[in-house]
């Protein structure tokens, strides 16, 4: 982080007073580590943030974990009193929420691809569209300014845009979207509270099959993800992700930062 603060932030700051960009953002980093950089950088420097995996069927941590030792705020709470615009990505968990096998790549846990699978498999069994569903269940919280969704063909930008369309007929069709107001954007709520207001938001424009899905996908005590949310395994490890890259690069991330110090200094000199 040091390094990132000490190079790459500062230039960009200077890219923004040149008027070279409007706005800036970040994306990629671990959600705690991600908050932790916001948080040192301070307020008004970051226009954007972009995270990804971390508001979905079966991982809502963007509104339900605790960041940081002194806060008890949640990330989207962080974004919102600091005002930067939060978007999300990867509704489908980059492949899990979906009726496909998840790519080999894939850094969940067996128990999170197996939970996933259950949910695909309950789907199935009611005639549903998991990925439907998914990127309904993703565009119901108002704090996300933005969902981004990764397009592999045809077929699903056109499931996307269908959802678009559904979702909008909450707006159209059924009076005040907030008549259902998502209110658990604080650690402060649970994750139980959040996922039933969603659920309620989502009624009036889902199928029976769909309803029925749902809630059964979302069930807290028999549902496919009920015993990772008890154990707060309903994500992957960032850091893990991280450490196991770096075992496999020579030198490992000693020998890398100080290679980039060494160019930046070879860059600086007169």
């Amino acid at each position: 982080i040091d390094l990132l603060l000490e190079e790459p932030v500062p230039a960009m700051i200077e890219c923004k007073k040149r008027g070279w960009v409007k706005a800036l953002g970040m994306t990629g980093y671990p959600l705690e580590l991600h908050y932790d950089i916001l948080r040192r950088v301070g307020k008004g420097i970051f226009d954007q943030t972009l995270t990804y995996g971390h508001f979905n069927l079966h991982n809502q941590n963007l509104c339900t974990i605790e960041l940081g030792d002194d806060s008890n705020q949640s990330f989207m709470e962080y974004c919102k009193f600091s005002s930067v615009a939060l978007m999300a990505a990867a509704p489908l968990s980059m492949g899990l929420l979906t009726h496909n096998s998840p790519p080999f790549w894939h850094p969940a846990s067996n128990a999170l691809k197996i939970a996933c699978r259950k949910a695909a498999d309950t789907a199935k069994m009611n005639n549903v569209d998991l990925p439907m569903l998914a990127i309904l269940f993703a565009l119901a919280h108002d704090g996300i300014s933005c969902t981004l969704l990764g397009i592999g063909c045809k077929r699903d930008l056109d499931c996307a845009m269908i959802a678009v369309e559904r979702y909008q007929a909450i707006h159209t069709n059924h009076g005040n979207v907030d008549a259902v107001p998502i209110t658990c954007n604080s650690v402060k709520d649970s994750g139980v509270a959040l996922r039933l207001q969603i659920q309620s938001k989502l009624n009036p424009i889902l199928t029976e099959s769909e309803k029925i899905t749902l809630a059964t996908i979302l069930d807290e005590t028999s549902g496919p993800f009920s015993e990772l949310w008890k154990e707060h395994t309903q994500g992957w490890d960032g850091f893990h992700e991280a450490d196991l890259f770096w075992s496999k690069v020579s030198g490992g991330r000693p020998e890398a930062e100080s290679k980039m110090r060494s160019n930046q200094r070879s860059t600086n000199a007169p």
